[in-house]
């Protein structure tokens, strides 16, 4: 994974969640995402990285500059299932 919006990706379908759901769980707009995800937004704000790191368990290092290794996907899902329930019967 050379870049963030490669390393967002990963983290968006670790967690099994659409672009959408992972926002919300991120409490970051959608559009912050999927800026990123496209390549169209440089360096994101440290607090966008330190809100996606927040749900996920990503390493801050790794996911700003690609330092290390990147997070188990498992670990991802499990963390942010933990942190960001989906509501009973939403959709993703």
């Amino acid at each position: 994974m050379y870049d963030i919006k490669e390393r967002v990706i990963y983290l968006r379908q670790a967690s099994g969640r659409s672009s959408s759901g992972f926002s919300v769980a991120a409490g970051l707009s959608r559009s912050a995402v999927r800026l990123i995800e496209v390549g169209t937004r440089g360096q994101p704000e440290t607090a966008t990285l330190l809100a996606i790191c927040r749900v996920t368990g990503a390493n801050l290092d790794w996911l700003a500059s690609g330092t290390g290794d990147p997070p188990n996907e498992s670990d991802v899902r499990e963390t942010i299932d933990r942190l960001a329930p989906l509501e009973s019967g939403a959709a993703e």
